[in-house]
């Protein structure tokens, strides 16, 4: 009852490969930029790009899972902005945990914030996906527990570059090196999307539909 060579045939595509490469581009570009002296320099400009690449790889990364790179309908653009979106908005339980809107405040945290727990997010994420599963037949809801695990694993293996992965109560990994959190996060949409091949193929097919397209 494994995953099939059809389940594999249709992921490791021409499509995935270019999605890889765009995605690795975003993560190298990403952290380029944060290097820049004038944006390593300023606390705030620090933050504000680090948060933005957050959601740049994590809407990368919900392209990679329904293979529209890039987006070609409506439906498509908006669920790829949305896992963006949850992928940055997770940085908002810094702000929760300082008590505080102050960046330097947040910024000076002795600790991590509970949704930075790997162990949390796991818990969240089967939750998410019993709790749909049984309480709603809408594809946009069905398809939210893989959006909520892409962005927030997204954004913790980008994390672990410079903290590792934190499984409380068992404690943190090593910080992660360089190129293993590269393809940590270029692994994590093609892993989700064989997951999803097997258990929700039928999600797939509506999220590449075409219904609301728009001229490219």
């Amino acid at each position: 009852m494994g995953i099939s060579l059809d389940n594999f045939k249709s992921i490791f595509t021409c499509r995935t490969l270019l999605g890889s490469l765009a995605l690795t581009g975003t993560c190298l570009a990403c952290d380029h930029i944060l290097q820049l002296p004038g944006v390593a320099s300023s606390t705030y400009g620090r933050a504000v790009v680090d948060n933005f690449s957050h959601g740049m790889v994590g809407a990368m990364s919900w392209a990679m899972v329904v293979l529209v790179i890039p987006p070609c309908s409506l439906r498509q653009l908006a669920e790829v902005i949305l896992c963006g979106l949850l992928a940055s908005l997770l940085d908002v339980d810094h702000f929760i945990a300082a008590r505080s809107f102050e960046l330097k405040e947040v910024l000076a945290l002795p600790f991590r914030p509970p949704l930075h727990s790997t162990t949390l997010i796991l818990l969240i994420a089967i939750f998410l996906l019993l709790g749909v599963r049984l309480a709603s037949s809408s594809q946009y809801l069905q398809s939210l527990p893989y959006m909520f695990i892409v962005a927030t694993f997204s954004h913790q293996l980008r994390d672990a570059s410079m903290r590792g992965l934190w499984f409380w109560p068992l404690g943190s990994t090593p910080p992660l090196p360089y190129w293993t959190y590269i393809v940590s996060v270029v692994s994590l949409p093609i892993s989700i999307r064989l997951v999803m091949e097997r258990i929700d193929p039928w999600l797939l097919k509506y999220s590449a539909g075409h219904t609301g397209q728009f001229n490219v």
